[in-house]
């Protein structure tokens, strides 16, 4: 009896885990019901670390996470969104050959999923998000140039956007050049932040340095690798606003890969734990106490993903994780009962 109670415990423990991981506790500011009922928002400002970012007369360096920010929208912002044209200068070199996020290192963006241009690493390919007309609010499906961060040696990146088309560059040789719709910028946000080497949310760190940074719109250029032109905090408090479906099942987690495979890991997770129920007692529990077990477990989760920053609690989770443990209750209960008529 003692050695099933450790496994019980131990298997508690173990969804806690996968759960709750990386175990970034904080407590939300506030809870909002939002305008139209069918979401929870809930904002959290933690802070972390941002030491070990460096800006000298040799530009920006990041040696560990963290972000090199304006504190305000660019100035020169409103222009961009009104000519739907801008120059970017960047001369980078990674720290590392796999980077994954994208790792921002370049960002005019309110988080994760809204921006209006993101210049970052995926894995060794460089991704340019430009958000237009022809995208959604995260700039996807993204411009990709294969294999450019693979090596480490110094890059020139220039991204030149102006008579509806856009043009990526490194070394000096066209690397991308796609026409834009009309009015390519007319969906960017003016009130969104420029940050490099992360995300305004401090979720997609870049390593690595970058020697120049320039902007020029028409007669205006602005260098951001001088001292001083950028906010580098020994700590960065950010605002983070989450949200919690009451809807389950909204008709866009239909169009997301994304989305049916979270739904099948939350099935078959739960499913092997209502199996596993059955079979550790002799006599095993009745498939309702099973899935009440199910559900207090996946309840307990999702209550408590509302505390941990990189977790994202969800409606249809608890739903599929029951439906799971109770589908695998009855598959371990029927097999229980095969056997017995066997004997």
């Amino acid at each position: 009896m003692a050695n099933r109670c450790t496994i019980g415990i131990s298997v508690v423990i173990l969804f806690w885990i996968f759960g709750f991981y990386p175990f970034n506790f904080s407590v939300p500011s506030q809870f909002q019901m939002t305008a139209d009922g069918k979401r929870i928002r809930y904002i959290f400002t933690p802070s972390v670390e941002n030491s070990e970012v460096e800006l000298s007369e040799n530009g920006l360096r990041f040696t560990a996470p963290g972000i090199a920010f304006l504190s305000e929208p660019p100035s020169w912002l409103p222009e961009a969104i009104e000519t739907s044209s801008l120059n970017i200068e960047l001369t980078v070199r990674t720290d590392h050959p796999e980077q994954y996020g994208p790792a921002r290192i370049f960002t005019i963006s309110k988080d994760n999923w809204k921006r209006n241009l993101t210049i970052g690493q995926e894995g060794a390919d460089l991704i340019v998000r430009v958000r237009t007309p022809d995208t959604n609010l995260n700039g996807v499906p993204p411009y990709k140039v294969k294999n450019l961060f693979s090596t480490p040696e110094t890059r020139h990146i220039s991204l030149r956007v102006g008579q509806r088309t856009l043009r990526v560059g490194i070394n000096g040789k066209e690397a991308i050049s796609v026409p834009l719709p009309e009015g390519a910028f007319s969906q960017w946000s003016p009130d969104y932040k420029l940050a490099f080497g992360n995300e305004l949310t401090f979720g997609r760190p870049w390593l690595g340095a970058i020697d120049r940074a320039t902007i020029r719109l028409h007669d205006k250029t602005i260098d951001y690798t001088v001292p001083g032109a950028l906010n580098i905090p020994h700590r960065y408090t950010y605002e983070l606003t989450k949200h919690f479906n009451l809807n389950p099942f909204p008709a866009e987690s239909f169009t997301r890969i994304n989305s049916y495979v979270d739904w099948l890991v939350n099935f078959i997770g739960f499913f092997a734990l209502g199996l596993l129920i059955i079979y550790v007692r002799k006599k095993p529990f009745s498939i309702l106490v099973v899935t009440l077990l199910c559900a207090a477990l996946s309840l307990s989760i999702e209550i408590g993903q509302l505390f941990f920053v990189e977790r994202n609690p969800s409606s249809a989770d608890l739903i599929l994780n029951t439906m799971g443990g109770s589908f695998g209750a009855w598959v371990g209960k029927m097999r229980h009962v095969f056997q017995r008529s066997l004997r």
